[in-house]
C-alpha cells in the first residue's frame, strides 16, 4: 500500500513539475518548418537555442533563416556537462555533451535529452495607433519531457 501511495505521488510529481518557457517569437504571414536545437560555446561553457525556420514550399537555391536566442535560466552545468533549464526554481536537464567523429575529426556537441522544442502559431491584434489588424505569429518553447 506505501509503495502504491509512493508511486502515486512520483507520477503526480512528475505530470507537475513539467515547464514550458517561449523562446522565440516571429511575425509571419504563411505556414513555416521550425526545428530547434540548443548551441554551446565549449570554452566560455555558454549555452543557446539555434531556431530555423524554413517555408514549407521552399525551391531550389532556398536557404532556411537561423534564429540564436539566449534563453532566461538556460545554463551550462560544467560539472554535470549539462544544458539546464531553471524554472521556478525546479532544474530540469535538457542537453548532456556527447562526442562524435573518428579520429581528428572528433568533436562534443550538445544532444538533447529532456526537453523538446514545439511550435504553434497564434493570432493576436495589433493596434497601431491608426488601426487594429490581426497578426499572425510563430510562437517556438522549450518543454521539458
Amino acid at each position: 500500500m506505501k509503495m502504491l501511495i509512493l508511486a502515486m505521488s512520483l507520477a503526480i510529481t512528475t505530470i507537475a513539475s513539467a515547464a514550458s518557457v517561449k523562446v522565440f517569437e516571429m511575425n509571419v504571414w504563411d505556414s513555416k518548418v521550425v526545428t530547434g536545437e540548443f548551441g554551446w560555446n565549449e570554452e566560455l561553457n555558454r549555452v543557446w537555442v539555434e531556431i530555423e525556420v524554413a517555408d514549407t514550399f521552399s525551391g531550389e537555391g532556398y536557404t532556411p533563416d537561423y534564429y540564436r536566442t539566449k534563453v532566461e535560466g538556460l545554463e551550462f552545468n560544467t560539472t554535470t556537462q549539462t544544458a539546464v533549464l531553471t524554472v521556478d526554481g525546479q532544474a530540469f536537464e535538457c542537453a548532456a555533451v556527447k562526442r562524435r567523429g573518428v579520429l581528428v575529426f572528433r568533436h562534443n556537441y550538445l544532444k538533447t535529452t529532456g526537453c523538446k522544442f514545439e511550435s504553434k502559431y497564434v493570432t493576436v491584434l495589433v493596434d497601431d495607433g491608426f488601426e487594429v489588424k490581426k497578426q499572425k505569429k510563430l510562437q517556438v518553447f522549450l518543454v521539458t519531457k
